[in-house]
């Protein structure tokens, strides 16, 4: 098997990064509110 080449692990990154900011985004929404409730 091959190492796993730059481009792929540069992809993987950009997805997963890409993820972690929509989950975040999602997550500080209910947050928001939630809070505006109050």
């Amino acid at each position: 098997m091959e190492a796993i080449s730059p481009w792929w692990l540069c992809l993987y990154l950009i997805v997963y990064s890409l993820y972690l900011l929509q989950a975040n985004f999602v997550v500080m929404r209910k947050a928001f509110v939630l809070n505006r409730g109050r």
